[in-house]
């Protein structure tokens, strides 16, 4: 019970905290919709790591660009793992350029088969510290890729198309 009301503290914190700070959450943006552009070359990279039907998290450092346009992935990185396991990862943080490419955020899978494609709480926390960095991309795999902008000013905010 103990914990139960604990992470329930956790996430009404959170969203505070989201709140409080202006910080928009954008609906999903996935893959083959028009906002999200991957290179041939990163997306043979992310395939190479999520095609393997992997039992723990693993991460990936998107490096690219954010624009008016949308979300460009041109390369990615894969981080040095601490600790893994099916629903969290601790990880070295990402390098602020991947090759010549700005780091723009992270993307990780939920390998649990009855995990939604959606951000936990500990996602979002990590998200939001990795604003401070720069960062305002998080992707997640869980069979298909899907993507979440975070902004701290409503106007740098990608608009989807209905």
């Amino acid at each position: 019970m103990f914990l139960l009301m604990l992470f329930l503290a956790v996430s009404v914190m959170v969203n505070m905290f989201l709140i409080r700070n202006n910080i928009n959450v954008m609906n999903n943006v996935y893959l083959n919709g028009e906002s999200v552009k991957i290179t041939a070359y990163a997306q043979t990279k992310l395939d190479g790591i999520y095609a393997q039907n992997l039992t723990y998290e693993k991460p990936v450092c998107l490096g690219g660009s954010v624009t008016n346009e949308g979300i460009f992935v041109e390369d990615i990185y894969a981080p040095v793992v601490v600790e893994s396991n099916e629903t969290s990862v601790t990880y070295v943080r990402c390098p602020f350029y991947i090759g010549t490419y700005r780091t723009i955020g992270t993307l990780h899978n939920h390998p649990k088969p009855n995990n939604l494609c959606r951000l936990s709480d500990q996602d979002i926390r990590t998200y939001v510290s990795d604003t401070h960095t720069g960062q305002t991309v998080i992707g997640i795999y869980c069979g298909r890729y899907t993507f979440f902008v975070l902004s701290m000013l409503e106007s740098e905010t990608i608009q989807t198309k209905p």
